[in-house]
C-alpha cells in the first residue's frame, strides 16, 4: 500500500473474507492484513487499502450490508492509527 491507506476492522474472520469478496467483486485493490492489536483483538484479519479507496471502500460496504467494526485512516510516515468511522455491529450504523 501507498503511503495513507484505511484499515478496515471486522468482528470476525467470517465478516472479513465476505468483505473482501464484495470489494474484489468492484475492482478494488485491497490487502488482507494481520489486525493491528491496538485497533482490536476481535477478529485476526483486516483489509487495508489505499487513499482515497477507503471512501469507496466503505461506501460498497454499507451499500451491501457487509458488517465491519471500524475503520481507520494510517499515515505509514506517522505513528498509530485515527479513527474515521466506527459502527454499531448490531445495527449496522
Amino acid at each position: 500500500m501507498n503511503a495513507a491507506s484505511c484499515v478496515i476492522v471486522f468482528e470476525s474472520v467470517h465478516h472479513a473474507i465476505r468483505a473482501e469478496k464484495i470489494l474484489l467483486g468492484k475492482g478494488m485493490a485491497l490487502e488482507m492484513i494481520p489486525t493491528p492489536r491496538e485497533l482490536s483483538m476481535s477478529c485476526g484479519q483486516s483489509i487495508e487499502v489505499s487513499m482515497p479507496d477507503g471512501v469507496l471502500a466503505e461506501k460498497i460496504l454499507r451499500e451491501s450490508g457487509a458488517q465491519y467494526k471500524a475503520i481507520y485512516w494510517r499515515d505509514k510516515g506517522r505513528r498509530g492509527f485515527e479513527q474515521t468511522t466506527q459502527r454499531d455491529f448490531d445495527t449496522g450504523e
